[in-house]
């Protein structure tokens, strides 16, 4: 009895062993990343609303390296006013948007409150409809110092 299940058993080991080996395996399966797709998005339209970056790391031309808060007034479709509290008043800066994937959007941003224009780029990543991570780059900076350093938003409406 014990030879029969134990033959029983061998059977059934190399039938399964066969037919896996039959069967196609994509190229690279072990090492595939899952897609996903965020099922959130930054607002499409943010006039009205206020931004507030927190970061460990420069956040707009005015900041410093370090603990930042700045604040993000959208005045209109394509123009904010900002200010890093404590350390600048406010500016105002306009900006291109772009959307090159579902819950990212990057503003493409021009400070116009210094005699000579500054450039810099915001790209907002969505964790939820109103909060997520944040990088901060210029031409002359296109990484941040440290990309490990946390910088998070939050979008919410401005108070009257």
């Amino acid at each position: 009895m014990k030879a029969l299940a134990h033959t029983l058993a061998s059977t059934v080991t190399v039938s399964t062993v066969t037919m896996l080996a039959a069967l196609p395996l994509a190229a690279g399966a072990a090492h595939a990343e899952p897609e996903t797709t965020p099922t959130c998005m930054v607002p499409a339209d943010p006039t009205g609303q206020m931004l507030v970056l927190w970061g460990n790391a420069a956040a707009v031309p005015a900041g410093v390296r370090g603990d930042n808060l700045t604040l993000v007034r959208f005045t209109g479709p394509a123009a904010y006013r900002y200010s890093v509290v404590g350390v600048s008043g406010w500016r105002e800066a306009t900006y291109a948007r772009e959307d090159p994937a579902p819950g990212v959007a990057v503003f493409n941003s021009t400070e116009h409150t210094t005699p000579e224009p500054t450039d810099f780029t915001i790209t907002l990543t969505c964790r939820t409809d109103t909060t997520g991570n944040y990088r901060y780059t210029t031409p002359a900076m296109p990484e941040p110092v440290d990309s490990d350093a946390p910088t998070v938003y939050r979008f919410a409406p401005l108070a009257n």
